[in-house]
């Protein structure tokens, strides 16, 4: 998705979301699922209906009534349309493990300050004078910690897609810092701007958690 003075209030973004979902769902219609299934890691129920994991979460994909629904509830619209972006743009490519920055996706240098300030600048905020709430949080979310920073939680967001959160703690002389790493391959499976959208949403999830 781009931003544009259509997007530029809350209607905006609804009436964005709803057209590029229409336009997931109905290219989903049109393909093989059993094969957008293979290559996507999901699973075929029926002929309409696809069985995805997101987040430790599995969510039943209805192609025909185009609705979501999970043991967790209905995931927000961000979460849903990224999912649906996943299955229509999953390549059929194995899978390339090495890891890179934001900055090094295609496209990325440029969204980047952006990405910073949604995905990156609020985990500081909140849990840079407290990394282990930062991995309390992280555990709640079915993350699992790893040896990089001063700590790091890897995600395996979708079946072929994962992400590792890494964080430094501040001092007197430097504050917090973080990034995040991604495998090499992942603007294959989704847009730099649904990257972007996922990070945030995976950020807002770990700010919410400890609080309830």
């Amino acid at each position: 998705m781009t931003g544009n003075s259509t997007a530029s209030s809350p209607d905006g973004f609804q009436r964005a979301y709803a057209e590029s979902s229409d336009i997931a769902f109905e290219k989903l219609r049109q393909a093989d699922i059993s094969t957008v299934c293979s290559r996507s890691g999901a699973l075929q129920i029926n002929p309409s209906n696809i069985l995805l994991t997101f987040l430790g979460e599995e969510y039943t994909i209805d192609l025909e009534r185009r609705s979501f629904i999970g043991d967790a509830g209905i995931p927000d619209v961000a979460d849903q349309l990224i999912m649906l972006h996943y299955l229509a743009s999953t390549s059929d490519c194995p899978t390339d493990s090495r890891q890179i920055t934001f900055k090094e996706i295609p496209d990325g240098l440029i969204y980047y300050p952006t990405f910073y300030k949604r995905a990156i600048a609020p985990l500081l905020k909140r849990f840079g004078d407290s990394l282990e709430e930062f991995d309390e949080a992280a555990s709640r979310l079915v993350g699992t910690k790893i040896p990089k920073g001063d700590t790091a939680v890897y995600f395996q967001v979708l079946p072929k897609i994962g992400l590792t959160w890494v964080l430094w703690s501040g001092d007197s002389e430097l504050p917090a810092n973080g990034t995040v790493l991604f495998n090499s391959d992942i603007s294959r499976y989704l847009p730099v701007e649904d990257i972007a959208v996922l990070c945030q949403s995976i950020a807002v999830k770990l700010c919410l958690s400890n609080l309830k």
